[in-house]
């Protein structure tokens, strides 16, 4: 974009403005293609979103997009609309290879339109990760930043009489923004889908979005042009002929009066003069070789003195005068001699067939002298143009004016009172169908509307007509054949076709190094076997076209050229048969019979041809290509072909030797079209009904391939879910055998597995609650024996003591006093022992109530607040922490952990407990350090392991009955420690919601 200002893009690219246009798309779609691979790269490098933008931020950033969104999809509609409208560009040109421009417009105009609406999904998809609102919010906020949008452009100039944009872009916008609200909300993953399917569809949406700003595009380009073909038919080329009419006899007229004759008996030198004149105006004035001329000299008694015409069957009416004609309007208009003018006009003496097209006749005396008034004869000159016929495509050629005529061809008809009076036609030669006189409904309707527009059906055709009433009498009427639904479809599926083979190769390109796998070979098999499916049918209907096209295309050739060695068989014929000895009437009466331009050669020289024009302005060779020559003279062959091509028409041109009495006395030549006008028609007509029947084949082909992959793979899906079901704890789970095959054996092998497990659990189940019973019974006689013991040695010593005859009773007394203090403090150790063991081994049986962490964690702090030795720092969340729980069994977990990190704490280290709450994602956050000596990690992972400590009293349990409760209350606990600094429990528990049972 920073160079296009010191581009010269008409240097480059010409003069066209398609080429101009269709740079800029081009440059657009890049664009827009890169921003789409930047934006998905970057949504897929951060799609954790683990921080969050602000709301308020939020509300800017939604209208903004919002904004954006409906300004770049109006835009791209815009774009490819006036591509359309403004060029000649032709999407419905029914040939099966379009050309560079169509295709340019095809790939340009689908990638811009997928890389548009890939970003959009992508970019919302980022915004809704990112920003904290509610997603219905979000995404109702950007509809109505968007649509506020498009209202705006709607009532401005910019799309104000184009409604079709709106209903496509508001369209468009809401099934993007569902996409990506379903992909925000988890139910769409498009890396999930079959990349192949998501493609199809992908370019299937494409092909429809670009093509409808071509379908409106082409309606208001094809009303233009017919505006502008009537305009250029009622005038340009009738000031164009009359010109070429006026020049003429004003200088015939000049010329021959110079010659100072005082008869007409001098014929030889007035001929002489007379086509030399003519010859000069044909050099001087090379652009008039489109028209045909038909010029007479005659003398005042209408007697011939001398003709040129520039084809050998001059018409008829070019020919027919009579002098009292010729002479009225001269009296009647009181033309004198110092004022002498041709009379030009219109309609000529003798009306023309409808066959000709633009036509004048004029006529202009000529004089003894320059100053004389005695005429000596009179000048007529006809000028006109032949109507294109597919049978005579010399004239065809020479008919043609533009490039872009061989895309659209109009049907040009001037009506007088009603009346048929001349017609053209630009373009191709196409029949388009066409009435003598003008309907009365028609007719009515021109008194009160001048200009407009109608489709009819003329001779089972649909054909758009361009009324345009000029005068009171006179109508310029433009037609041409209505573009039919089956034209459209055949557009729409050649636009998928090509954009699918273009986004394929991209895709893989732009993938090249990311492993990207475009028929899923990490997904499931039966996705993947339909995949293929769909492939091998892609692959097989293009092998089907491009067949049928060439077989198609070979059969036309041949029937052609049959058709062609048949007319030169005729015309040789003809030749043969004539007796007359002017080759000029003889290749004229078999131009006539067999409804066929013809050339004749004498030797290898022109000498004849029903169209010159097309040998004078050198669009064919004038002489007999050397080795047709060399095949006809020196080797003896009756008929050789040869193919030439002007422009983008495609001749074939037949050779055939003219005998008389067995001597080659000229080669007569006549061109044919290779291709009929309507071949490209009939080429798609039949391959439809083959890409139809094909379709229908291979699509119950495929539906019934996705029916055996489903009942082929549902048994492996039902033993993958088993699996997992299995992998997850579950035993419970058996399969039914619906075959005897490969899948059936396997199926009843997962079911003896299964029963095998569930009997191996049983006994695994019984061998653990043996070993947990031995393990328990084992923790209990040790933890039970460690009171005990002193127990024992007490009562020894009582007894020793009772026994001895010499003590004193009352030091009795206080070593009995003594020993039962001892006897009452292992007694409580032992209910101590039988209290943990009890709580490890039964669930809580308290109701959960609502309770305020915060609270339970000031109350463990308070506890501790007289520890002269041990700081308590604690940080609460400045609200409440409400949870659903038990506040007793979780006051005892943060009394543990608090004893524990103050137990762990060096006796020369100054403790500090640190306590704080916050809450994040709808949990509630606790955590309790310390700074004492931490754990190591040799022990971390057994830190809640029953029974496990560092300690040298305790019974092991206390971390492991917290972790209990925590899990009770749904919660999770976890640590982290470093050794030499200090130790950190942090809890998690959800908040309360008001949805759980208190």
């Amino acid at each position: 974009w920073t160079l296009l200002p010191f581009l010269d893009l008409d240097l480059v690219l010409g003069e066209q403005t398609v080429h101009i246009e269709l740079f800029y798309l081009g440059l657009n779609a890049f664009l827009a293609f890169a921003f789409a691979v930047f934006i998905s790269d970057f949504y897929y490098s951060n799609k954790t979103f683990a921080k969050k933008l602000p709301s308020g931020f939020g509300l800017v950033v939604y209208t903004i997009i919002g904004v954006l969104i409906a300004v770049v999809l109006v835009g791209i509609s815009i774009t490819l609309f006036r591509i359309i409208s403004q060029t000649s560009l032709n999407l419905n040109d029914l040939k099966l290879i379009p050309g560079l421009s169509v295709l340019l417009y095809y790939l340009f105009g689908g990638v811009l339109w997928i890389a548009t609406s890939w970003s959009v999904i992508y970019l919302i998809t980022f915004l809704l990760k990112s920003i904290e609102f509610k997603g219905y919010f979000s995404i109702g906020l950007i509809c109505i930043s968007f649509f506020s949008t498009l209202f705006l452009l709607n009532i401005s100039n910019v799309i104000f009489d184009k409604l079709w944009i709106s209903v496509l872009v508001g369209g468009l916008f809401l099934i993007l923004a569902g996409l990506a609200y379903l992909s925000w909300y988890g139910f769409l993953s498009l890396r999930s889908k079959s990349r192949l399917r998501l493609l199809l569809l992908i370019c299937a949406l494409a092909s429809g979005l670009a093509y409808t700003p071509f379908y409106y595009g082409q309606i208001e380009w094809r009303a233009n042009t017919m505006a502008e073909e009537a305009s250029r038919f009622a005038k340009e080329n009738d000031l164009e002929i009359e010109s070429i009419t006026l020049e003429t006899l004003y200088l015939l007229e000049e010329e021959l009066s110079k010659l100072q004759l005082s008869s007409t008996q001098n014929r030889f030198l007035l001929t002489s003069e007379f086509n030399k004149q003519v010859d000069l105006l044909f050099k001087q004035n090379p652009n008039w070789q489109s028209f045909s001329f038909s010029i007479q000299l005659i003398d005042r008694n209408g007697d011939p003195i001398s003709e040129f015409t520039s084809n050998l069957n001059a018409p008829g009416w070019t020919k027919t005068y009579d002098m009292f004609s010729l002479e009225v309007p001269y009296v009647q208009e009181r033309i004198r001699r110092d004022i002498i003018r041709p009379i030009i006009r219109r309609n000529p003496l003798e009306q023309p067939p409808a066959k000709y097209t633009s036509f004048r006749q004029g006529w202009i005396p000529f004089f003894e002298s320059p100053t004389s008034d005695q005429k000596l004869g009179w000048i007529i000159c006809s000028v006109y143009q032949e109507q294109p016929q597919y049978r005579k495509p010399l004239r065809a050629v020479v008919a043609s004016k533009k490039e872009e005529d061989s895309y659209s061809t109009f049907l040009l008809s001037e009506y007088e009172n009603g009346k048929l009076i001349r017609n053209s036609l630009s373009g191709i030669p196409i029949e388009i169908p066409n009435y003598s006189m003008l309907s009365n409904q028609n007719m009515e309707k021109l008194n009160s509307d001048s200009l407009f527009t109608v489709t009819e059906t003329i001779q089972n055709t649909e054909v758009v007509e361009l009324f345009w009433k000029r005068s009171q009498n006179n109508v310029i009427k433009v037609s041409t054949l209505k573009v039919t639904l089956f034209n459209h479809v055949f557009s729409v599926l050649r636009f998928f076709f090509y954009l699918i083979l273009f986004i394929f190769f991209l895709s893989l390109l732009v993938q090249w190094r990311r492993n990207l796998q475009i028929f899923g070979t990490n997904r499931k098999f039966r996705d993947r076997l339909i995949d293929r499916f769909i492939i091998a049918s892609l692959l097989c209907l293009t092998a089907l076209i491009a067949t049928s096209s060439v077989a198609i295309t070979n059969q036309s050739q041949e029937i052609t050229i049959d058709e062609l060695e048949n007319k030169l068989v005729g015309i040789n014929a003809t030749f043969e048969n004539s007796e007359d000895r002017d080759v000029n009437q003889t290749l004229l009466l078999s131009s006539t019979l067999i409804n066929s331009d013809a050339v004749l050669f004498e030797r290898n020289r022109l000498i004849a041809s029903t169209a010159p024009q097309i040998f004078s302005q050198h669009l064919l060779p004038a002489q007999v290509p050397w080795n047709v020559y060399n095949a006809i003279i020196n080797y003896g062959s009756e008929i050789e072909i040869q193919e030439f091509t002007i422009g983008d028409l495609e001749f074939l041109i037949g050779y055939t030797p003219i005998k008389k009495d067995g001597i080659i006395t000229n080669i007569a030549a006549i061109p044919t079209f290779l291709k009929t006008p309507s071949f490209n028609e009939q080429l798609l007509t039949t391959i439809s009904y083959l890409v139809g029947l094909f379709v229908l084949v291979f699509g119950l082909f495929i539906f019934a391939a996705a029916v055996i992959a489903n009942r082929m793979t549902s048994p492996l899906e039902e033993l993958s879910e088993g699996i997992k079901t299995i992998s997850d704890g579950s035993l419970e789970t058996t399969l039914p055998v619906k075959s005897n095959d490969e899948i059936g054996s396997l199926t009843n092998t997962f079911n003896l597995m299964v029963y095998r497990l569930q009997e191996l659990r049983k006994n695994l189940v019984e061998v653990e609650r043996e070993a947990a019973w031995k393990e328990m019974a084992q923790q209990v006689a040790h933890e039970i024996k460690n009171p005990l013991t002193p127990m024992k040695l007490n009562l020894q010593h009582l007894e020793r003591q009772v026994k001895a005859t010499n003590i004193d009773p009352e030091e009795l007394k206080k070593k009995v006093s003594k020993i039962n203090s001892n006897m009452i403090e292992q007694i409580e150790s032992l209910s101590r022992i039988a209290s943990d063991f009890s709580k490890f081994a039964r669930p809580m049986e308290q109701e959960f109530t609502k309770i305020d962490l915060n609270k339970v964690l000031q109350n463990v702090a308070d506890l501790y607040s007289n520890e002269q030795s041990i700081k308590i720092d604690i940080n609460l969340n400045k609200s409440p922490l409400w949870i659903n729980g038990v506040k007793d069994e979780l006051q005892r977990v943060f009394i543990n952990l608090v004893k524990n990190g103050i137990e762990a704490i060096p006796k020369r280290r100054k403790g500090v407990i640190t306590i704080k709450s916050w809450h994040a994602n709808y949990k509630a956050n606790i955590e309790v350090s310390d700074n004492g000596q931490g754990i190591s990690k040799e022990n971390e992972h057994s830190i809640f392991v029953p029974n496990f400590s560092t300690k040298s009293s305790g019974t092991g349990l206390g971390l492991a009955i917290s972790k209990k409760v925590v899990e009770e209350h749904g919660g999770e606990i976890n640590f982290n420690s470093e050794v030499g600094k200090g130790t950190s429990f942090v809890l998690s528990f959800d908040l309360f919601t008001g949805k759980e049972k208190e």
